[in-house]
């Protein structure tokens, strides 16, 4: 599929013996990124979602703020039920897969996508609805949540009154994030990079778990794991170390 985008451009032309500039427009061929978002927001009509804003983005992924269709909603049961029928905003995360290393394609992201959308619904782990992919995206449609992530809470509330967070309102993201992580441990599934950025802040200032690239399965506790992964500042000393490592354990060692 060919994009062209109109673009105003000043002519000068000669009327009645004067130099004027009128309008014109004329079609150019897209830069890269303009072509990307083009097709982001095509795939996401498709698929029953307007493309509303840019939300971030980090290392492999960008995150957009979509709407839902009316009928999109009529076909997605779980949807339906979780949004609010005056607010139907989502969060849209995009991976584009040209562009990630293919050890994350082959490996990581198959595991973000299975272990996310398998979790049964929890109020501190952020819903994913679905998920689904074209032959250059991978697209995770999950909920939305207002208030960013906590590291930017945090940071906020240093600047504003320089001393952080709180004691009472710490210890309650203390036990929900803490309620959430167990919910994932008693699903069979370990996260593997617990960190600030990872906790999302939703409308009513409840925190909920997020982003499970680096996650896998875990039922049989004898079995230790190796792959070194996760953030350093919040990592287990086992896993920096390259040993062995129980998954469950260095989930809460970095909570």
């Amino acid at each position: 599929m060919e994009i062209v985008i109109p673009t105003e451009r000043l002519k000068t032309v000669l009327e009645n013996g004067q130099v004027k500039q009128r309008s014109v427009f004329v079609n150019k061929q897209p830069d890269h990124r303009e072509l990307a978002s083009e097709i982001i927001r095509s795939d996401c009509i498709n698929k029953g979602y307007r493309v509303v804003k840019s939300l971030g983005s980090g290392a492999y992924a960008k995150v957009k703020l979509a709407e839902v269709s009316v009928s999109k909603l009529a076909r997605h049961a779980s949807m339906a039920d979780h949004l609010d029928t005056g607010n139907l905003q989502v969060a849209v995360k995009i991976i584009q897969k040209k562009i990630v290393p293919q050890e994350f394609l082959k490996k990581f992201l198959p595991r973000e996508l299975d272990n996310h959308i398998v979790l049964p619904p929890h109020p501190h782990v952020v819903r994913c609805f679905e998920q689904f992919s074209t032959s250059d995206f991978t697209y995770l449609v999950m909920e939305y949540m207002s208030n960013g992530d906590l590291l930017d809470m945090i940071n906020h509330s240093i600047s504003k009154i320089e001393r952080g967070l709180g004691e009472d309102i710490s210890k309650k993201f203390f036990k929900q994030i803490a309620l959430g992580l167990r919910h994932i441990h008693q699903n069979g599934i370990v996260h593997r990079d617990m960190k600030c950025e990872n906790i999302l802040i939703d409308g009513n200032i409840d925190a909920k778990i997020t982003d499970f690239g680096f996650s896998c399965r875990y039922y049989d506790k004898s079995v230790l794991l190796r792959t070194s992964c996760g953030s350093y500042a919040y990592t287990a000393p086992e896993v920096i170390k390259n040993q062995p490592y129980d998954g469950t354990r260095a989930d809460i060692w970095s909570l």
